[in-house]
């Protein structure tokens, strides 16, 4: 819709319609009082005018008051029905009345709702004129439009054009008694009243301003355009033309008996008041067309400041993005220079990594062919030592009995470093299954193995719920199996032993186990020894084992894309971490 309020005060048309209301409503009030008093010239204004009759005023008082509480906005759900029913009878109520005098039959209740007072001329005073009625009609549809309001703008148009009908006819009426020539006196049918007249003209009124600005004829009246400028000033100064026109035809002629020397000065009369409107009208166009030339004149400096302004910006801008621009392609140049080092490092990458999984495989292949052909000769030495300790050792003294059990000690010691290279050897070439794995319940199997095989030991075993990871099962058994032998053992000499498998809370990153125990610990200057193949920070007469199980730990961590770490100190206990990276 047009923005006609951008110039005008948002709540003009409401206080508009409001003091229309309110006049209506003192016009019924004067009708209802005029007609219950007796006193029937507070609604006929003169004493040979007809008076407003009952039915006229308690149409107006409804009227009129709906109308009041729909512009202020006071009606409920429940009101608004009831003045929608109101409405409607309002209106079937004057089309009934206006349709009688054409088929001549009685069709409304009014002669029983207001009984017959006294004649005016041929006409009851306490009756409704059919034209009366009519306007009824039509305010009627009016109002009843503007409560079911719908946001359609026919339907506005329709509203605003019933009323601009409204105050038309009030208008006539009105101007009928100016010139001393009311509607229908004189005659059978029953003339419209005075008040009645105004009473119409404002309720028309009232009935336009609550259609709004958005509906015809209001839109073509208000706004800033130049069509609606025009037609404030000439509409009102036609109309008030014409009637000064017709009023100095009608009562300065009837001053003069030389009928030359009454028509000479209305003339006269009529050029000085044309001559006025005229000049008010064209020093109102002057004093626009100046505001609109030097806001015209404005406006193109205005538009030129901006221009220049506008051009000066696209300048800068302009250098920024040539500056951009250079600068964009110098990235672009170092980023195709980083991309062909990249692709060059990656290449030495890929190489060093063949040359690596080479060298690994070698390694592990030379492992497995060492470890299968040291089993051979050790196999031989153990098996004659055997032999040679069951068939002579009554033949040896108690030193060659001491050599003998220390070759066959050290045989077996060797067997079991073979079969640790072995397991080391197998962990690089065995295929992985990744899965969700439940490592305290892992812990809590080896937990319980542990206590079966030394059931004697007391020993205090707190397993964190919640200890989910992902991995091989099998491998990650392996890790457990060896962390928890390595605490069970080193906690072998404490009264009040205690082992922990938990997690540390979780932060970014991947999830971070442990293993701690309170047993022997060991100096964390070494530390760096402690997952190096047959490294050992115990004597084998303290702690037994080989030195394989952390860097087994280690290589299935590493395998499973994590890292392990340990912390501890002598005598209070050591920690071991280790983290695994997630699937995918």
């Amino acid at each position: 819709m047009p923005a006609f309020r951008d110039t005008l005060p948002t709540d003009l048309f409401k206080r508009v319609a409001i003091i229309c209301c309110v006049g209506v409503i003192g016009f019924a009030f004067l009708g209802l009082v005029s007609q219950y008093s007796g006193v029937l010239v507070l609604s006929s204004i003169r004493p040979n005018y007809i008076p407003m009759a009952a039915s006229t005023a308690w149409c107006f008082l409804l009227l009129g008051a709906i109308l009041l509480l729909e512009t202020l906005g006071s009606l409920s759900a429940w009101a608004r029905a009831g003045a929608k029913t109101v409405t409607v009878l309002v209106a079937v109520f004057g089309l009934l009345n206006s349709l009688e005098p054409i088929i001549d039959v009685g069709l409304s209740f009014e002669e029983k709702l207001f009984p017959t007072t006294q004649r005016f001329g041929e006409v009851f005073t306490n009756r409704i004129s059919p034209l009366t009625a009519f306007i009824f009609f039509l305010a009627g549809i009016n109002l009843l439009l503007i409560l079911r309001r719908k946001d359609q703008t026919i339907i506005r148009h329709l509203e605003g054009f019933l009323g601009f009908l409204v105050t038309t006819c009030g208008f006539i009426c009105t101007m009928g008694y100016l010139f001393g020539t009311p509607l229908l006196y004189g005659g059978a049918v029953i003339p419209v009243a005075l008040s009645t007249a105004g009473a119409f003209l404002l309720l028309g009124v009232g009935l336009v301003a609550g259609a709004g600005p958005e509906a015809l004829p209001l839109q073509l009246l208000v706004g800033p355009s130049t069509r609606a400028k025009l037609l404030r000033v000439f509409l009102p100064l036609t109309v008030g033309a014409i009637l000064l026109q017709s009023l100095l035809h009608k009562y300065v002629t009837a001053l003069f008996r030389n009928q030359a020397l009454g028509a000479a000065m209305f003339a006269l009369g009529f050029a000085l008041i044309t001559g006025g409107l005229v000049a008010v009208v064209g020093r109102a166009l002057g004093r626009a067309l100046e505001r609109a030339e030097a806001a015209l004149i404005q406006a193109h400096n205005e538009l030129e400041q901006k221009v220049q302004e506008r051009t000066a910006a696209l300048i800068t801008a302009n250098n920024s993005l040539q500056k951009e621009i250079g600068e964009r392609q110098r990235a672009e140049k170092e980023i195709l220079e980083l991309n062909q080092r990249l692709k060059e490092r990656l290449r030495e990458i890929m190489e060093k990594k063949v040359q690596l999984e080479a060298a690994n495989k070698e390694l592990e292949s030379f492992s497995y062919a060492v470890s299968h052909d040291l089993r051979a000769p050790l196999r031989i030495i153990d098996g004659f030592s055997q032999a040679l300790r069951e068939d002579c050792s009554d033949k040896l003294d108690s030193q060659g009995q001491d050599y003998l059990m220390r070759i066959l000690r050290n045989t077996q010691r060797m067997e079991e470093l073979i079969d640790s290279l072995l397991v080391l050897s197998r962990l690089t070439r065995r295929e992985m299954r990744r899965e969700k794995v439940d490592l305290g319940e892992i812990a809590q199997k080896l937990t319980d193995n542990l206590r079966e095989s030394d059931p004697q030991r007391q020993v205090e075993m707190v397993i964190a719920p919640g200890l989910e990871g992902e991995g091989d099962p099998s491998m990650l058994r392996v890790v457990l199996e060896n962390l928890l032998d390595n605490a069970w053992k080193f906690t072998g000499k404490k009264a009040e032993a205690r082992i922990e498998v938990g997690a540390l809370p979780k932060k970014d990153g991947p999830r971070v186990f442990y293993v701690r125990d309170n047993g022997a610990g060991f100096d964390m200057a070494f530390k760096d020894k402690l997952f190096g193949a047959f490294q050992r920070l115990h004597g084998k007469d303290e702690f037994p084992g080989n030195g394989v199980g952390l860097a087994t730990v280690q290589r299935i961590i590493h395998r499973h894309g994590g890292r392990v770490w340990a912390e501890g100190a002598v005598d209070q206990g050591a920690v071991v971490y280790f983290t695994l990276s997630p699937i995918g």
